[in-house]
């Protein structure tokens, strides 16, 4: 007796391509997995939304003391004549524009403001040496609210 042939080349039956085609095929998410992606993908775009809007906040905390420092720097310099040096020239100098220099001027900024910009300046290092990995939004808000 004559073989069946098979009813497709290569020897694969409808039947087998039927089923390979249907393991091949996506599953339709249902909606509650395609709500949980989406919310999971908000999720994340908040977070990166607030990595960016905190590390342009650090930057221009970081900002406004390295433009103040300068400031001083060249009051220092060029009315006083002298420039702390050492590893803490930076809180000295902030000490020397908060005290009078007789003959010379006048206080710059007030200790209640040099005690602020202080603030200011410990997270210059943080920001300059460990950058974003230690930002705490609660302590950046508190030091827009420092008068300066």
């Amino acid at each position: 007796p004559p073989q069946a042939r098979s009813p497709r080349p290569g020897g694969v039956s409808a039947e087998k391509t039927a089923q390979k085609t249907a393991s091949c095929r996506m599953e339709r998410p249902r909606d509650g997995d395609l709500e949980h992606r989406l919310s999971s993908h908000r999720a994340k775009s908040v977070a990166v939304d607030q990595d960016v809007y905190l590390n342009s906040v650090a930057l221009n905390l970081h900002s406004l003391y390295s433009g103040l420092g300068r400031l001083f720097e060249l009051v220092a310099r060029h009315v006083d004549g002298t420039l702390p040096g050492g590893a803490t020239w930076h809180r000295d100098l902030l000490r020397m524009v908060s005290r009078e220099t007789t003959n010379v001027r006048p206080a710059v900024i007030d200790t209640d403001t040099a005690s602020n910009l202080d603030e200011f300046r410990r997270f210059r290092h943080l920001v300059r040496n460990v950058y974003t990995t230690n930002l705490q939004p609660e302590r950046m808000a508190g030091m827009s609210e420092l008068r300066v």
